[in-house]
């Protein structure tokens, strides 16, 4: 590297999407340590769409998993495409074998990852992972640093025209059905009999499910139309958010909107609950079956489904009103 090149430095994140939004105070505190730095994300093809309009990253790298990098062969032919890059740094968050193997291979002078990645000999700086309540600090713990920025920090297309007037966003899907909670379309029924407009947004593979669910109420649907820059622009300025277990909170926390996530199989105890402020978790605490798993699951253990009916849709209005003052 010549004496006025820019720190190249490049950040890996290949989780679900809402682990990708946890982890942006990284790339603030890595702007903050090296100034002049150029910043690149490994990531999953969808989440690449965090980072378009971006300024802090340089680009966006897809990590295509389930395409052209699977296999062993696949693999070596991202390594060849990254080791032209010439990276300086390389920070991985992502703790597979898989990424621990890839950062061993492309010749980096300074690699760090977590000391409880599978791998973790791969990587000639190993951080001891903190034993923190949220993974927002878990994640920060990589950089070593005092005082470091823990503001979730996301950039939606600014050249996208919202829905008009004041609306509430409603996310009733989720990866897995477990985490589904079966009070949407009632909170939906609550919301337009007190004439507020509501949103429904999602990912296509949600569009049918959302579409049954909300059938024949007075909803704007945009499940499946927009994509991820555009939804986060919908979200930055609605008024409040309803979600799941899933993105759509840590997407709901970067914005700081009212938000209440219904937690059914799962629990925020794992450290996957709201952050900062005008945030809360509804769920129902008497179950002893809960939670059931760290990630949810396609089949309730019991066969009862009581985690996703029991909590009340008007008790989720209420606090995200509660919220809103």
């Amino acid at each position: 590297m010549a004496q006025d090149d820019p720190l190249r430095i490049l950040v890996i994140q290949a989780a679900f999407l809402g682990d990708v939004i946890l982890s942006t105070p990284i790339l603030t505190n890595l702007k903050r340590i090296y100034p002049n730095c150029e910043l690149y994300t490994l990531t999953t093809p969808l989440a690449t769409q965090f980072f378009k309009f971006d300024p802090r990253v340089k680009q966006a790298i897809a990590f295509k998993k389930r395409d052209e990098h699977s296999g062993i062969l696949g693999l070596f032919k991202l390594i060849e495409e990254l080791k032209s890059m010439k990276f300086d740094i390389i920070i991985s968050l992502h703790r597979s074998i898989r990424t621990s193997f890839l950062v061993s291979r492309l010749q980096v002078e300074e690699t760090v990852g977590f000391d409880d990645a599978w791998g973790s000999f791969f990587y000639k700086k190993r951080i001891k992972r903190a034993e923190a309540p949220h993974a927002v600090l878990r994640n920060l713990s990589i950089l070593d640093i005092n005082d470091p920025s823990t503001e979730l920090k996301l950039f939606p297309d600014p050249n996208y025209s919202v829905p008009e007037g004041d609306y509430v966003c409603l996310f009733p899907g989720s990866e897995w059905f477990t985490k589904k909670w079966q009070g949407f379309r009632k909170a939906a029924e609550i919301l337009i009999s007190q004439g507020r407009k509501v949103v429904v947004l999602g990912s296509p593979q949600e569009r049918e499910y959302n579409k049954k669910l909300m059938s024949d109420l007075l909803v704007d649907d945009l499940t499946g139309i927009t994509n991820i820059p555009q939804t986060m622009k919908i979200v930055a300025e609605s008024k409040g958010v309803i979600c799941n277990d899933s993105m759509a909170l840590h997407m709901a926390s970067a914005f700081k909107i009212p938000r209440v996530s219904v937690f059914c199989a799962t629990s925020p105890q794992f450290g996957f609950g709201p952050w900062g402020e005008r945030g809360e978790v509804i769920e129902d605490l008497y179950l002893p079956c809960k939670p059931c798993r760290r990630h949810g699951s396609n089949r309730c253990p019991t066969g009862t489904n009581l985690c996703m009916t029991r909590v009340k849709a008007s008790d989720v209005i209420s606090r995200l009103d509660e919220l809103s003052y």
